[in-house]
């Protein structure tokens, strides 16, 4: 896409932006800007026009991280921008024209995964991409609960740096439903890696790809002297003004199986509210998979409610 992009950006169809934020349309401009302009420069912009104007825009990011960890080519359809007054066939004709250019990208470029997550209010292009091949891998609910000043039932803390070795151990095999699990296309050993990474980014403060671990804390349960359950909070200025509440995302929170039903994830829970108030938020967001339903009913006793639900897809590049 050579031209200036669309003055309807601000009022696109829900896409993954905290829509449920209800966040002002000039935010959601300067955020689906600021995207695609990330993918103009390191990969590609497609668009899709109807009676001349355009009516669609997405881009196409390559993943350096996941391409080097897993050792093959791996690549994101987001964001994907369309006009709000489109109908749904031409909204599906345009996410089918966008999908194609997108592949052909890949192919040109050795990314032989396409990844594209949807959410709720468009599940119905889902059939876009399983007419193209993709699978689905994964699902995952958003959620949200108030961050609010309470003293969990058992003690929480800060992570210490000897704490290190079995935070790791218990994130390598806590998330069996990830989407990297679910794709034949990736090693299962390195699948596991990706939580441990990740976790090592919010111990360290680190960024890897695009998992930042500023701006937060690993808060630690333990059982019998030992760290048996985790949960991670950030507060993230930026995503503040995109949807203009103070807002502390949950990013990671386990509890090692064996120790489970003892109320730890409980504990951890009213700890993350806590620490997120006293950090200014007002809201904490989490998401886990639609298929874990411990996770499910820990965030329900904990007052949370479900506000989207998200669908991720894979393509695999011939």
């Amino acid at each position: 896409m050579t031209h200036p992009l669309p003055d309807w950006l601000g009022q696109a169809l829900p896409e993954l932006v905290r829509d449920y934020f209800d966040p002002p349309a000039d935010a959601r401009a300067r955020h689906f800007s600021s995207a695609l302009a990330r993918c103009a420069a390191s990969g590609r912009v497609v668009d899709a026009g109807r009676h001349g104007s355009v009516v669609a825009v997405a881009g196409v990011e390559p993943l350096a991280w996941d391409t080097g960890h897993f050792g093959i080519g791996c690549a994101r359809l987001a964001p994907v921008c369309i006009a709000p007054d489109l109908s749904p066939s031409d909204r599906r004709a345009a996410m089918a024209e966008m999908t194609e250019a997108a592949m052909t990208w890949c192919g040109r470029n050795d990314m032989k995964v396409l990844q594209r997550r949807i959410v709720g209010a468009r599940a119905d292009e889902a059939s876009t991409f399983e007419r193209r091949g993709f699978r689905l891998v994964d699902s995952i609910i958003t959620l949200n609960g108030p961050a609010k000043l309470q003293s969990p039932k058992l003690p929480v803390r800060p992570a210490r740096p000897d704490d290190r070795s079995a935070l790791l151990a218990i994130a390598a095999s806590a998330f069996p439903h990830s989407r990297f699990l679910a794709d034949p296309s990736f090693d299962v050993g390195k699948a596991r890696l990706v939580y441990v990474h990740w976790l090592e980014t919010l111990l360290t403060g680190d960024t890897k790809g695009d998992k930042s671990g500023t701006g937060g804390v690993v808060l630690v349960a333990e059982t019998n002297g030992h760290p048996a359950g985790f949960v991670a909070m950030r507060r993230d200025p930026q995503l503040d003004v995109l949807v203009g509440r103070p807002v502390a995302p949950m990013e990671m929170f386990a509890v090692a199986e064996t120790a489970r039903g003892q109320g730890l994830g409980t504990a951890l829970l009213a700890a993350a509210c806590d620490w997120s108030a006293r950090a200014g938020a007002e809201i904490v967001e989490a998401s886990t998979w639609t298929a874990a339903t411990a996770a499910r009913e820990s965030y329900r006793r904990a007052g949370y409610v479900i506000l989207d639900t998200l669908l991720t897809f894979h393509g695999r590049v011939s």
